[in-house]
């Protein structure tokens, strides 16, 4: 839900608290391919020993589990996309002339000054639902322009966007909403 007040949008977004295993994250950060996927191990420098790519695996592996389809890679801002393939599943699922207005709003904020992440890290489908996730764990926070993705995605796709959080102290997943304002 988005209102707003003054100059100020709210944000209404649910999160999606998943149970997170600590063993799994430390086995994460030392590269053990019984956990880590053959191209995150492939990956240069120290991404993965921070842990980079960890939540974002573990919400997949979530959401696959509740029969959700997910796409890990696509751009739905971009003129010149590489995931050409998974742009197409969510033009089809959401009509392609609705992703197209949702791109050039976004390409008009960007040119504007007020960035638009091309992404947030999946989109979420079933026969029933469909919406975009981003991966949190720990201290990490929506930042300003993933929130206008999540604006426009609401307005101009029709399309919620949750947040699924690595819980460390959860024992079963469970949904709570926070609002976020954007300026």
């Amino acid at each position: 839900m988005v209102e707003q007040s003054n100059s100020t949008l709210q944000l209404e977004i649910d999160h999606i608290h998943i149970p997170f295993d600590l063993e799994f994250l430390r086995r994460w950060r030392e590269g053990d391919p019984e956990v880590v996927p053959p191209e995150v191990l492939a990956w240069k420098g120290n991404g993965r020993q921070f842990s980079y790519g960890s939540g974002e695996f573990w919400a997949a592996r979530y959401f696959r589990s509740k029969e959700y389809e997910v796409i890990e890679g696509y751009d739905l801002v971009s003129k010149k996309s590489i995931f050409k393939e998974h742009n197409a599943v969510i033009q089809f699922r959401l009509g392609e002339d609705r992703v197209k207005e949702f791109s050039a709003a976004a390409q008009k904020w960007n040119r504007a000054g007020f960035r638009v992440t091309t992404n947030l890290d999946m989109f979420i489908f079933n026969k029933d639902e469909a919406y975009f996730v981003d991966a949190k764990k720990g201290r990490d926070f929506l930042k300003p322009n993933q929130l206008r993705f999540i604006y426009l995605a609401q307005e101009i796709l029709g399309v919620p966007s949750r947040v699924a959080a690595m819980d460390v102290q959860a024992t079963e997943p469970y949904i709570t909403t926070r609002i976020y304002s954007l300026t």
